[in-house]
């Protein structure tokens, strides 16, 4: 069996961006698609997974329909803790090549969650880090927003996904993902807002 291989940088080539979400418009959605092909390397995760000195790459899809609901992956399973994800989000995997590696993911997960109605329009809003959190403080996201009239995710029988308002996403907010804690912190705070 193939081991999945993800990629990875060096702690020091992502050292200058701080704990939480570090919003960015210096960087076009373009040019982020390149950020980690010169620097990134595909490794198997069972080699990484306790390496604090390299930071798995990940992309992070934030939706957001016309009703301004976000889009969020639910378990079926709510005694599982946490249980809620806002948005989609997913290393980037070996599959994604060393040329737009990022925009290949995001291609990746298009054609893998939105068979029916494509999403469009992304742009890259800044990256999410947390330090406190053990189990991803070696993980680098990089946030895509857009906004779409509708789109309809393939059936998973872990998971459903659902659109919550900011309001339904404060009401549970202690089921969240610790990155989606964050990003619900900015929607309420409206810092996000600069930089959509």
């Amino acid at each position: 069996m193939r081991k999945e291989q993800v990629l990875i940088v060096p702690t020091n080539y992502v050292s200058h961006i701080g704990n939480g979400f570090v919003g960015t418009s210096s960087i076009s959605t373009d040019d982020s698609y390149t950020l980690y092909d010169s620097t990134g390397v595909y490794k198997p995760l069972y080699e990484i997974e306790k390496k604090i000195c390299l930071i798995r790459i990940s992309v992070f899809l934030l939706i957001k329909n016309k009703e301004n609901k976000y889009l969020v992956k639910e378990l079926k399973d709510k005694s599982q803790k946490p249980y809620l994800e806002l948005g989609i989000n997913s290393y980037v995997k070996s599959y994604s090549g060393n040329y737009r590696a990022l925009y290949n993911q995001i291609s990746y997960l298009q054609n893998s969650y939105f068979k029916e109605t494509p999403i469009e329009n992304l742009k890259f809003i800044g990256n999410i880090r947390d330090f406190a959190n053990t189990s991803v403080q070696s993980i680098l996201g990089c946030i895509y927003y857009t906004e779409v009239d509708d789109c309809t995710c393939e059936k998973h029988e872990l998971y459903e996904y659902k659109w919550y308002t900011v309001k339904e996403l404060i009401n549970k907010y202690n089921k969240a993902t610790s990155w989606s804690k964050i990003i619900i912190d900015k929607l309420v705070d409206k810092t996000l807002e600069k930089y959509l």
